[in-house]
This record gives structure tokens, C-alpha cells and sequence, in this order.
């Protein structure tokens, strides 16, 4: 999972900028199996000619899943002046972007959708009470490179 500095990385949630320790991405793909035994009658070894065997193992490429962790992630007051703080719910929807250290503003995660599936609240005595923030993407993502609509 690559893991972002987060102290001067930009991240927006909801459209409010957030300060987040810590930031994991881990994208993964399902593989799944179109394996081709046909012709074969169960036997991997026979010959359909000379160039292709009768039975073959195949995979492609499934849905695309990213899953996002923020981790101590306070809202920025500084930045933020005109709003309030947003109060995070397990199985609310939510967007984000995610800009890394020193990169350009077009160098950027996109989450257009992703359901929070785990809020744990961490305590503090004073200021604004940090959250860690677990979602998954309910739709398409835009990793660095790929253009967002």
C-alpha cells in the first residue's frame, strides 16, 4: 500500500481541506479465471495442432477497487474559514482528492465516491478531535495520471 506523507499533502474531503497524518492507498484488481478446457475432455495434455494445446489457464482483468485510509485527520480551520466541521458516519458516502508533497495541482488521487466503512475518533484534551478515516470506491477512481472528468 503506498503510504503519503501527509503533513503538506492536500487533501479535501467533501470539498473541505483536511490536515491527515497519514495517508494509505491500496488499489487492487480482482482477477478473474476464464480458463478454457474446451476440446481437452479433462485431459490438459492433448493437442488441439501443433501450435495450440486444447486447455489453457486465463485471467482478466476484474473491477478496480481502491481503498483509502486517512489517518488522524482534522479539519483545517485555517483553511477552511467559511465552514464548519463535518461529522463522519460508517456507511456515509464521501469524495475526496488527495494531492502529494510538492507535486502540481493536476498530480492527484480523485475520489469521486467512496463509502466509509470504519470511523475510529481519537481523543485529545484540547482543539479539534481527530478521526481516522477507512473507505472503499463505489465506482470509479483516478489515480495520478489518469484524467477525472
Amino acid at each position: 500500500m503506498p503510504t503519503i506523507a501527509g503533513f503538506k499533502a492536500a487533501v479535501a474531503i467533501n470539498g473541505a481541506n483536511y490536515n491527515v497524518a497519514e495517508i494509505g492507498i491500496d488499489q487492487t484488481v480482482e482477477d478473474l479465471d476464464v480458463t478454457n478446457s474446451e476440446g481437452a475432455s479433462g485431459d490438459a495434455n492433448a493437442v488441439v495442432d501443433e501450435t495450440y494445446p486444447a486447455a489453457f489457464q486465463a485471467a482478466v482483468a476484474g473491477p478496480r477497487i481502491a481503498r483509502v485510509n486517512f489517518k488522524s485527520a482534522t479539519f483545517d480551520v485555517e483553511n477552511n474559514p467559511f465552514l464548519t466541521p463535518f461529522t463522519f458516519f460508517e456507511g456515509d458516502y464521501i469524495n475526496a482528492e488527495v494531492v502529494p508533497d510538492r507535486a502540481d495541482g493536476d498530480v492527484k488521487w480523485v475520489f469521486p465516491s467512496l463509502l466509509v466503512t470504519e470511523i475510529k475518533y481519537e481523543q485529545t484534551a484540547r482543539g479539534l478531535q481527530p478521526i481516522s478515516i477507512s473507505a472503499r470506491t463505489n465506482g470509479k477512481y483516478f489515480p495520478p495520471g489518469q484524467i477525472a472528468p
